[in-house]
């Protein structure tokens, strides 16, 4: 194909020019993430379109060498640029000074190679003019020169075409476009090495391509909102985001996901069950459910109970290409709830004790008072009495129910027997006998763990005591926690489940409050409690959930 070569070199050096252009845009968004990328990819194309340009412009062999040497420069300097843009924008691999540095050394030793061309290592003796133009004769370095460069804009070309099908609406028409950028100089430069024509066209096919630059430049707003910025913000997130393809492997995620689930670099391609192994099959359940929407799912995570709110949402349209999973920790919140229930809790039974149970004794002390001031007759002061002794265990009760609302404070290591005589010392009664039949080291908080036993003592001999009979109690440690059981009439298996309510009681002079200061308190510790029947019939309180450790001899009183 006969061209003129000053028209070819011509249109060379305006490729150049616009090339140059990319360059002053790259650098003017220089703090811009992928701009040091594009600008050596730019300044490459320059390089090698103004190189071309100066072999058809200059006459005599070293000119025209020079100039060609220069486009060689300039070849590697695109392919290394586009390279690293690709990665920066796909977020495949990663940019590190390792890698930098095999790039650059690269480039460095295929130059010197290329200038001092040792041995005729890259330009054969063949190499000279023809009319114009410098028609080199390849050897080795110079394919190798070529093939590498090959390489490098293929795997390019494959990671934007790739991130582009599996990604969605800017950021996929941003990777396509710029994985097309590419073809029409490659397919240029092939129609140059085949020989087709005498000139090389890589430069016309520049001026294709920037085209396309200026469309993502300026209309898919690329160093601006470009894909790259998604690598960063992903990484800044503090929930976690992973992607998954088809299949239901792993292509994608961001740091907190990764530390979160504690999978290492080898996280690409991981299936979903083995990325998210602490949620077990919950993933799995919600994964089939293909509504876009948030659900809640908890998981123990490095011994902690956490909980989640997980979005799903398709890449594209549906979820036939794959999806992305969002995580966000709500675990404080649901402690903000679950405290603000206990709180509402206690209000509720607060206004219910004022409203009822000191009401009623109130209603006695007035009538009572009346009848006096009618009567004259003083022997109803002894009813009032009662009542305002009634008021005051139920105030005592109500503050102590307050104060069990609150959190557990410091656990520490408690010896079980000793919190368990002291307790008994406050409830002792002729109407009882205790008898400690194991103990252990246990971790609680020793002045709540005191009230629980407290508590428990004195609803046993309460409840438990005969009018001539004294009620036998009995306490010791299990393998996770401990029990009080005692030997009297029990509570009805009927009301089980209502003994640990608020206001709940057998007998007619008891506030019903202590049980449900107990189980208050075992709620404070993450304990369980149960009440079951003692082997002597009576009842017997069990808490389990409890870190129970070194036990000790036996003892009895």
């Amino acid at each position: 194909m006969a061209l003129d070569p000053y028209f070819v070199g011509t249109i060379q050096a305006v490729a150049g020019a616009v090339a140059l252009l990319f360059v002053w845009i790259g650098y003017r968004n220089r703090d811009k993430s992928g701009s040091w990328s594009f600008v050596v990819f730019t300044l490459g194309v320059f390089l090698w379109a103004t190189g071309l340009a100066g072999d058809n412009f200059t006459a005599g062999f070293g000119p025209s060498f020079l100039a060609y040497r220069t486009a060689l420069l300039g070849v590697e300097l695109a392919a290394i640029g586009w390279l690293l843009l690709a990665m920066e924008i796909t977020g495949r691999g990663t940019l590190t000074g390792r890698l930098l540095a095999v790039l650059g050394g690269w480039l460095v030793v295929m130059q010197l190679l290329i200038w001092t061309n040792p041995a005729q290592f890259v330009f054969g003796s063949g190499t000279a003019l023809d009319d114009v133009l410098l028609r080199p004769e390849p050897n080795l370095g110079f394919w190798l020169h070529g093939g590498v460069s090959y390489l490098l804009a293929v795997v390019s070309i494959g990671l934007l075409a790739g991130d582009a099908l599996l990604s969605t609406g800017a950021r996929r028409t941003q990777n396509a476009l710029l994985a097309l950028a590419a073809v029409p100089i490659i397919v240029s430069n092939l129609v140059t090495v085949a020989d087709i024509v005498r000139y090389d066209l890589s430069p016309f096919g520049f001026l294709v391509s920037a085209f396309v630059f200026a469309v993502v430049l300026y209309r898919g707003q690329f160093l601006d909102i470009v894909p790259v910025a998604r690598r960063t913000a992903m990484e800044q997130m503090t929930d976690a985001v992973v992607t998954l393809d088809e299949d239901n492997r792993v292509i994608d995620c961001n740091g907190t996901a990764r530390r979160l689930f504690d999978v290492g670099d080898d996280w690409f391609g991981l299936a979903v069950r083995a990325f998210f192994d602490p949620l077990g099959p919950a993933i799995d359940q919600h994964l089939e459910d293909s509504a876009d929407n948030e659900r809640e799912l908890s998981a123990t995570v490095d011994g902690e109970k956490r909980h989640f709110t997980l979005t799903i949402s398709p890449i594209g349209d549906d979820f036939e290409r794959g999806r992305v999973l969002v995580l966000h920790d709500i675990t404080a919140q649901k402690r903000r709830e679950r405290e603000l229930e206990r709180k509402n809790e206690f209000l509720d039974e607060f206004a219910s004790v004022v409203s009822h149970d000191v009401a009623t004794p109130l209603g006695v002390v007035e009538n009572k008072a009346r009848l006096i001031e009618m009567t004259g007759d003083t022997s109803h002061a002894e009813d009032i009495y009662d009542a305002t002794t009634r008021v005051q265990s139920l105030i005592d009760q109500l503050e102590e129910l307050a104060r069990q609302g609150k959190r557990v404070g410091d656990v520490e290591a408690v010896e079980f027997e000793a919190v368990v005589r002291e307790a008994w010392r406050t409830v002792e009664s002729p109407s009882g006998s205790l008898t400690v039949e194991s103990t252990a080291t246990i971790e609680a908080d020793r002045d709540r763990l005191r009230q629980l036993l407290e508590n428990l003592l004195s609803n046993a001999v309460e409840h438990g005591a005969g009018e001539t009979e004294p009620v036998s109690i009995t306490a010791g440690v299990l393998s996770n926690g401990f029990y009080v059981a005692d030997d009297g009439p029990g509570i009805p298996e009927s009301d089980a489940d209502a003994a640990f309510e608020r206001g709940f009681t057998t007998g007619s002079d008891t506030t019903g409050l202590g049980l449900a200061i107990v189980r208050r308190i075992v709620d404070g510790h993450g304990w369980v409690v149960e009440m079951t029947e003692s082997e002597d019939g009576g009842a017997r309180f069990e808490i389990t959930g409890v870190s129970v450790s070194v036990s000790v001899s036996d003892d009895q009183s």
